[in-house]
């Protein structure tokens, strides 16, 4: 009778770590894609603490960053589809990049200049 409960602890032990190894493998397959890029004003000078906003145009999902003090964002983890750009900071027209179709595992790199406005 024991040997028969340590064989189904044993099969119990081996499920469980399958099934751990499974998960394991379904979150590293990632089904997302990435944009970063850049803000620049006219002159190519770094905007940084502009908002960057992208909307996935199916769903109307958004994700906004704010640019760094060299310009730079990274929007991350967008799940695939068609998007729209938006970059806002006040004293600068708005930048809008629109159908930016993002594919698995991609990173689309924007280039987003703005003019400023007087």
């Amino acid at each position: 009778m024991t040997q028969i409960f340590q064989k189904l602890r044993l099969t119990v032990i081996a499920t469980i770590g399958c099934a751990v190894l499974f998960v394991t493998a379904a979150k590293a397959q990632q089904l997302t894609a990435d944009i970063k890029g850049t803000v620049t004003d006219a002159t190519g000078a770094a905007v940084p603490d502009a908002q960057v906003t992208a909307v996935n145009k199916q769903t109307g999902v958004e994700k906004t960053v704010p640019s760094d003090q060299n310009g730079g964002f990274e929007v991350l983890q967008l799940p695939v589809g068609v998007y729209s750009v938006n970059v806002v900071k006040s004293g600068f027209q708005k930048f809008t990049a629109d159908n930016i179709q993002l594919v698995l595992n991609q990173t689309y790199t924007l280039a987003a200049d703005r003019k400023s406005v007087v």
